[in-house]
């Protein structure tokens, strides 16, 4: 499992409790701890995007059939955050965020179609299992 360096001592530090708890991460896994970005296989690359939390991460993978995608999670909340490059609700660091969401756009400006977790009107748009990207 791999984690960011930062995200990794958050949560065993104590200072995470508020929003998880230690056995959400303390599973026994063989934790791969990095510091920044990282190709795990080709197509596949973690990009560091902290602001949520101090090692929050995302995904930038590229597909056959439908291209590059960037599964961003919780980096912001609605497309809004990344088209007025505002800051979602909550970010334990605001100056990380706003970076972040840059960095996403960047990305998007690259081609990249975006993910997010939390957008009921792009959930509406985007395919659902059984249906999928390929």
């Amino acid at each position: 499992m791999t984690i960011q360096a930062a995200e990794h001592a958050y949560a065993f530090s104590g200072a995470a409790r508020a929003s998880w708890f230690p056995s959400d991460y303390d599973l026994g896994l063989n934790w791969e701890v990095i510091e920044g970005d990282r190709e795990v296989m080709p197509g596949l690359r973690i990009l560091s995007t902290p602001g949520h939390s101090p090692g929050h991460q995302s995904l930038l993978v590229d597909l056959p059939e439908t291209g590059r995608v960037l599964l961003a999670a919780d980096v912001g909340d609605m497309m809004e955050n990344f088209e007025a490059e505002v800051l979602p609700g909550e970010a334990a660091s605001d100056e990380d965020a706003l970076a972040s969401i840059r960095l996403v756009n960047r990305h998007v400006a690259g081609g990249a179609r975006l993910f997010l977790t939390h957008d009921p009107d792009l959930l509406r748009t985007v395919r659902k299992a059984p249906d999928f990207y390929a």
